[in-house]
């Protein structure tokens, strides 16, 4: 299994979407913008809105270098840039400086970019902080669970997952951890019990797709593997490419 494409592109730019409004929402606490949405907003503007605030952070951080939110700030704008490292090193930062406000959020992103990096220690560390504040996040269950599936903890990543739907049952990534864990412990039926509601949920999720392909081998359906193997090769999966490509 890999973190690679649980979602697909369409859950990907949704989320990193939201990662926009959460950044330009603290700019804007930093009084460094004004909010941009109103009426005719668009996604286009508010990653417009995002970029031009990339040179007004470095500015504050040179005037303000002990700035705990601008440190938050300008990771999360190196985060939506894929700059793991460079997110890394600024949230560390904020961190050392006592960042009081937005901690569930410095938590969760903080959790996920840990995750992207495959540093799965520190990615579970601060999702359990995350969850310690939201008990119902679906997202940071979603991510935890990926964290215990990656490190073999099946049984974790299901309680977590299961969790996940239980809290919002139309989600396609959730399903997709499921039925990997069942899938990675031989339990076949139940894995593509889970897989086919993944695809179900979303059809263009191909790390759902590629892992239904590799149940049905493994039950002996061949012709359905087959066109699963062809469906997400279509959807650009390969298997091992890593989440912060497809963001």
């Amino acid at each position: 299994m890999t973190v690679g494409n649980f979602g697909g592109a369409n859950f990907a730019g949704l989320l990193k979407l939201s990662f926009c409004i959460v950044l330009v929402l603290f700019a804007v606490d930093l009084r460094l913008c004004q909010p941009a949405w109103g009426q005719g907003e668009t996604k286009e503007s508010l990653k417009k809105q995002m970029q031009d605030l990339l040179p007004k952070l470095e500015e504050h951080l040179e005037a303000h270098p002990d700035s705990s939110e601008g440190h938050y700030c300008r990771g999360m704008s190196r985060y939506l840039s894929n700059d793991h490292a460079g997110a890394e090193s600024d949230f560390a930062r904020a961190e050392s400086l006592g960042l009081k406000d937005k901690l569930f959020d410095f938590y969760s992103i903080r959790g996920l970019n840990f995750l992207l990096m495959k540093r799965y220690v520190e990615a579970e560390k601060q999702l359990n902080l995350a969850l310690k504040m939201n008990p119902s996040d679906t997202l940071c269950l979603t991510n935890r669970a990926c964290v215990y599936c990656e490190t073999g903890r099946y049984r974790e990543a299901l309680v977590d997952a299961q969790r996940a739907i239980s809290l919002a049952a139309r989600g396609s990534i959730p399903h997709c951890v499921a039925g990997t864990c069942y899938l990675k412990c031989g339990q076949y039926k139940y894995a593509l019990q889970y897989l086919d509601k993944a695809v179900q949920i979303n059809f263009k999720n191909s790390e759902a797709l590629y892992m239904r392909a590799v149940t049905c081998e493994k039950l002996g359906l061949k012709e359905r593997a087959a066109k699963d193997f062809a469906a997400a090769r279509a959807l650009g999966y390969k298997p091992g490419e890593s989440y912060n490509e497809e963001l």
